[in-house]
């Protein structure tokens, strides 16, 4: 009331108040801005300069580190049980993906690891290849895949590319939804970092093999002999 009668009764003299208030208020905001600005880089030469002050802010701060985990995925291509590494042991009638969670990127990119033996030793490299183009085709209906984006990257040495990881992959990535697993078939296009464009049936003996610097496609029989 007190407000609507000072607009009616004196406007001129309200309407200077008012911005006069706007003005002061701009004014205190910026005054605060600037000694909260001041204070900020005087308590950080403080903490800096203070070696043990440093480590007990650094320790508050620090960013928590997600532990590394292992996926045990199923011949239907579906993850039944994510372990931790102190808790692993290995069925060689699935198939594991190692998540490299505490060494990801800082774009939280993580390294997935296909393990086709027992070892949690971890010991991997990352291929220096990028297909230009992968195409699955799945009971006649194509997709396109990417294995590796900001959040994960499956361009590893020695990682399998095999049925039941691209049925995996398209299930966890929510990219469609396959049934009969054991009966679908499935077929890759791919264009290759040479630019060559190769046509693939893929199963869990005719697969993809990532190397350093290329990558082969071959069968589990030959794998046998290798490793």
């Amino acid at each position: 009331m007190i407000n609507y009668y000072c607009h009616r009764t004196y406007p001129e003299q309200y309407k200077a108040k008012m911005i006069n208030m706007s003005y002061n208020l701009i004014y205190l905001f910026s005054k605060c801005q600037i000694l909260t600005n001041k204070t900020s880089i005087k308590f950080n030469e403080l903490i800096n300069s203070n070696q043990q002050l440093k480590q007990i802010v650094d320790n508050i701060y620090k960013k928590k580190v997600e532990s590394n985990q292992i996926y045990k995925i199923d011949t239907n291509g579906d993850s039944t049980m994510n372990y931790y590494t102190d808790n692993f042991v290995y069925d060689e009638h699935y198939m594991y993906i190692y998540a490299d969670n505490e060494t990801k990127n800082d774009a939280g990119c993580v390294n997935m690891v296909i393990l086709h033996k027992q070892s949690v030793l971890i010991n991997y490299e990352p291929s220096n290849i990028k297909l230009l183009l992968l195409e699955v085709k799945i009971n006649g209906n194509a997709y396109k895949l990417d294995l590796k984006t900001d959040s994960y990257n499956y361009y590893i040495v020695d990682n399998i590319l095999d049925k039941t990881f691209f049925i995996h992959f398209l299930k966890k990535n929510k990219i469609c939804n396959i049934e009969n697993e054991d009966t679908c078939k499935v077929d890759i296009k791919i264009i290759d970092h040479h630019v060559n464009t190769q046509e693939l049936e893929i199963t869990n003996y005719s697969f993809i093999i990532i190397k350093k610097d290329d990558y082969i496609y071959t069968d589990r029989i030959i794998l046998n002999k290798t490793i």
